[in-house]
Formats: structure tokens, C-alpha cells, sequence
């Protein structure tokens, strides 16, 4: 995800990509209030995960569709990332001063950037859990998401599972026992390090051929991972890319509709399945680049860089990390203890982004920027 692990000079810093990486994080955010309370809705994005209603009703027909779902499919607002992601990183490279150094100090400061707010929620996720604080079971049995809400904090967690996620299985292994979103940070750092390194060797001849043995080696073990890994290539050369105006609102409109794609619609269902990927996030990928480059290079300026997506983009990294543990802590818990009906859903959701904003806010000055200060000072010792 675009949680650049330096801050950027004025001169590069994209405003228009802080504002696109907030709405992707509130999408998420959004996604998962979704799956935990509304689980029929997302049914038509992934079968598998959520169940189809019961009951079909005029409601569940119009919020299910493509048009409604792209505000809260969390597949593409991912993808969104991993492009911003690439493209932020690499931005130093195609920097008129061309600066490598600062390509060498992110990637010495990756893992601790990255690292210290994961341990972090991790701790704050075991501590909930051994004060009995989760009560996403409970609420999947009503909601009715036991494909999806009941999985998560199971008994038997221990402190040892939570020292080892703390240390590295969250961020290398993507293991999501404490929090499931961090499957997306091992690859975010996987595909961060592949293209560090891509852009610090400069690739050509026989370097070439070794990255290129690199991605092979990356699909064998893992063939989502190199999805995502493109991804985050492809937005790097954004960067370099150049789009005529005129065809920013036609990339805009087209990636939307890459976006809003859905397994389960019957019309989408004839888009042909590409080297086995999973189809959901093979054409959100392709949306998400479409959308992703008209954005960087100045679409929609005065929207995106408007103070409300602004702050967003600063909180997006803590607010990645904690609101599914206050998702399946106080939102489950309200969940359960009001009455069954629209306007109580309406302001558990409003309460549940209020407290998860407000956690972010606080994370964001005591646990994230201090971590990005840390990395900068190892980075600055060995470059």
C-alpha cells in the first residue's frame, strides 16, 4: 500500500495520490462493515466468502449491484494501493535529480517502517483478545456472515503466536491472526523490496535476466503475490507515463468499471479467467491502474486534494490496521446489544469510523511517525 516509508520532497510529494489512497482505505474500511453486518450484499463479489440472500429483496438488488458495490469492494481499493505503492516508491528514480540514495534508504528502512506500527496493532489486537474484548462469533451467527466474521480470533491465541507475528510473520508471511489485512502488507513488502531493488540495479542484460528468474521463482511459490507485485511495477512507470488531458475522464470511467467487477454477475462472468489468477483481483488490478494514473498526473484536483481526503491520506496506514479490531470488538459488541434495524446499523457505523479515526489519529502521532523517524535514522546510518 502507498505507505511510503520516507516522506517525499515538495517537489515530488503527490497531494492528488494522499487523497486517492484515503478514499481506498475508507472503501476497506467500509468493505468489511459490510461483510461483517450486511454479509448478502457483497455475495455477487465473492461467492464463496458471503452468502446469497435468503430472501431477495429490492434493497439487496440495487446495493449488490456493480454500481453500489465499487464503493465497498475491498479487492479494488487493495489494488489501489499496491499501484500508488509502486508509484510513489519509484517517484526518486524518475526524479529530474534522479536520486538513488533515497531508493537505498527506503529500502534499508522498509521493514522497520513498515514493522513497528504491524507489532503494534498486533499487540493492541492481543491485548483486546485476552480481555475477552472480540465479539465477532457471537455477531456472525446473527448477521448471518459465518463464511467470512466467524473465522477470525478463535481460541487457543497465545502471547507466543502474537511475539512471532509481532516480529515477522505478519509482515513476511502475511499471516492474519491477530488482524486478517495483513495478508496485503506481505505483499506490499515483497513487492516494495523486488522494486527497490529493480530500480537500484538499473536492470539490463544479465541483471535483467536475474529479475525476470526472480518472478518466476515469486509465481511458483506464490501466484497472487506476483499479481500484486505487477501491480505495483505498473504504477511505478506512471511516473514516466504521459496521458493527454482528454483522456483523463475516459481512463477514469473505464477503470470504475474494471473496478466494479464482480464473480458472480452474469455479465461480467464472460471475462475470460488469465493464467489462473483470481479473476476478482486480476481486472481490479487492471481498474485500479486506469483510475490510479489520470489521478496522479492532476485529474480531479480540487476533490482529492480537498482537507477532508487530505486527512485521510496522513491516518490511512493506522487506520489500515485498526479498524477491524475495533470492526470486531466495540462494533460487534453494539452489534448485538441493539435492536435489529436500519437506523441502529446506520449509527453503529457511524460510531465504529468515528472511534476508528479517532484511534488512527492518536496512532498516527505516537506509533507511525515515530517508526518512519526510526527508519529514516537506520536508513541515514548505512546511506
Amino acid at each position: 500500500m502507498n505507505f511510503p516509508g520516507h516522506a517525499l520532497p515538495p517537489s515530488i510529494k503527490n497531494k492528488n495520490a494522499d487523497g486517492l489512497r484515503g478514499i481506498a482505505c475508507l472503501a476497506v474500511a467500509l468493505h468489511h462493515f459490510i461483510g461483517a453486518f450486511l454479509p448478502t450484499l457483497l455475495h455477487n463479489n465473492y461467492p464463496t466468502s458471503f452468502p446469497e440472500a435468503a430472501h431477495p429483496s429490492l434493497f439487496v438488488s440495487i446495493f449488490s449491484s456493480p454500481v453500489m458495490t465499487l464503493f465497498y469492494n475491498g479487492n479494488f481499493p487493495v489494488m489501489i494501493f499496491f499501484v500508488l505503492s509502486g508509484y510513489v516508491l519509484a517517484a526518486p528514480y524518475y526524479h529530474p535529480n534522479n536520486d538513488t540514495t533515497r531508493l537505498h534508504r527506503r529500502l534499508s528502512g522498509r521493514y522497520l517502517r513498515l514493522n513497528i506500527p504491524i507489532a503494534a496493532s498486533v499487540l493492541i489486537s492481543f491485548l483486546v483478545y485476552q480481555c475477552h474484548g472480540y465479539f465477532n462469533i457471537p455477531a456472525a451467527t446473527v448477521s448471518g456472515s459465518n463464511l467470512w466474521l466467524n473465522n477470525f480470533f478463535q481460541s487457543g491465541l497465545s502471547y507466543v503466536t502474537a511475539l512471532r507475528d509481532m516480529a515477522w510473520a505478519s509482515l513476511i508471511l502475511g499471516e492474519g491472526v491477530f488482524n486478517p489485512v495483513y495478508w496485503s502488507l506481505k505483499a506490499e513488502f515483497i513487492g516494495s523490496i523486488c522494486l527497490l531493488l529493480f530500480y537500484i540495479i538499473k536492470p539490463k542484460g544479465y541483471r535483467a535476466l536475474f529479475l525476470l528468474l526472480a518472478f518466476i521463482l515469486i509465481y511458483a511459490l506464490d501466484k497472487q503475490t506476483l499479481l500484486f507485485l505487477c501491480a505495483i511495477l505498473l504504477g511505478s512507470l506512471l511516473n514516466v507515463i504521459s496521458i493527454p488531458k482528454k483522456l483523463y475522464l475516459p481512463l477514469f470511467i473505464i477503470g470504475l468499471f474494471f473496478g466494479a467487477f464482480q464473480d458472480g454477475n452474469p455479465f461480467y462472468n464472460t471475462f475470460p479467467h488469465l493464467l489462473r489468477w483470481h479473476r476478482q483481483s486480476f481486472y481490479s488490478s487492471i481498474g485500479a491502474l486506469l483510475i490510479t494514473a489520470p489521478i496522479v498526473h492532476g485529474f480531479g484536483i480540487k476533490f482529492f486534494q480537498s482537507r477532508p481526503l487530505q486527512f485521510l491520506g496522513t491516518i490511512s496506514f493506522p487506520l489500515y490496521l485498526l479498524h477491524f479490531i475495533v470492526l470486531c470488538s466495540f462494533s460487534c459488541w453494539l452489534y448485538l446489544v441493539l435492536p435489529q434495524h436500519p437506523l441502529t446499523l446506520c449509527l453503529n457505523l457511524a460510531l465504529y469510523l468515528l472511534i476508528a479515526i479517532g484511534l488512527s489519529v492518536v496512532f498516527e502521532k505516537y506509533i507511525d511517525q515515530p517508526a518512519i523517524r526510526l527508519s529514516h535514522w537506520v536508513s541515514s546510518v548505512f546511506f
